[in-house]
Order: structure tokens, then sequence, then C-alpha cells
């Protein structure tokens, strides 16, 4: 979708090129982005700006915005994910007594022997992940109202553990 914008901006920009070149300016061409609930939006746009690109100026400051307009419309990820483009920051607790992690952990540093109570698995959990290290002991993973772990409960200083709940009842040690 990328080489379709970069096309797209290429085709523009030499036609605006010969256009200077001949001192005409030619039609514009119809946009069609890939999104048909887009198109819409981006040709009318298109149609309000074609209105008023009387000169050479106007007719380069119309492909600037219909460009960025095409950029944004292909360029978006076909996923519903986390995207970024920057550091990711995330809770963080380095604790030397024994702890029950809840929604405010994730990363979890253990001074000795220290046994980490996991919250009970449920739907509102799903996906939960915590990231365990171990520095000096051994420590231990513990859970909660029957729940399963799937995976070993020792962390050692060698062995982190990041572990992730089912939503249902099993935390899967990784």
């Amino acid at each position: 979708m990328k080489t379709n914008s970069r096309l797209l901006c290429l085709g523009m920009f030499l036609m605006v090129g010969a256009a200077a070149h001949a001192q005409q300016l030619p039609p514009l061409p119809q946009f069609q982005p890939n999104t048909p609930a887009r198109a819409a939006d981006v040709n009318a746009n298109f149609e309000t700006l074609r209105g008023k690109a009387n000169s050479h100026e106007d007719r380069i400051n119309t492909l600037e915005t219909l460009v960025t307009q095409a950029v944004s419309t292909t360029a978006a990820p076909t996923f519903a994910g986390l995207t970024t483009t920057g550091a990711v920051h995330v809770p963080f607790i380095r604790t030397s007594a024994n702890i029950t992690l809840d929604e405010s952990h994730h990363a979890v540093v253990l001074d000795g022997a220290v046994t980490v109570t996991l919250p009970k698995c449920a739907p509102s959990n799903i996906g939960r992940v915590y990231m365990i290290r171990a520095v000096g002991a051994t420590s231990t993973l513990d859970t909660t109202g029957g729940d399963a772990l799937v995976g070993g409960a020792s962390v050692t200083v060698s062995n982190p553990k990041m572990v992730v709940s089912d939503g249902i009842n099993i935390w899967y040690v990784f």
C-alpha cells in the first residue's frame, strides 16, 4: 500500500512539473483510496480542493493535501493492537517482602526468598502479564482460588518468569 502512495506522489509531482513547464494546468485525476468509506471523504475533499486550485501554488498545496490523505488512509495498521514509536513504560517494583500482585504491577524484581501470589484468574484478567525476576535467592510463585500454574513455580536468578492469565483458571509460565 505504501508503494501505491509513493507512485501516486510521483505521478502527481511529474504532472505538476510538466504543467509548470508548459505554463498550463492539467486536470486533476480522481483519487481512489483503498477503503470505500474513506474514499467518499477523500473524494469530497478532493472536489472541494479542485475548485480552489487556480494557480500552480494552489495545485501544489492541493496535491500535498491529497498525498497526506492518501498516506493516512493506506498506512494504517490492519490489526487492532498496540503500535508505538517511542518508549513503553510499565509499572515496576522491587521488593524483599512477600507480595500479592494486582493490576498496578507488571515488572517485579524480588530480593531474597520471596513468595509472589498471583491474583485470581478471571475474565477481567485475561491476557494479564507479569514479568518476574529473582535477585540473590530463589523465589516462589503461588496462585489463589484453585487456579493452576502451568510451567513451574520456581523463580531463580538465572530463570526469570513471564506469567500470563487465560482469564479462566490457569496462569501460564513462560
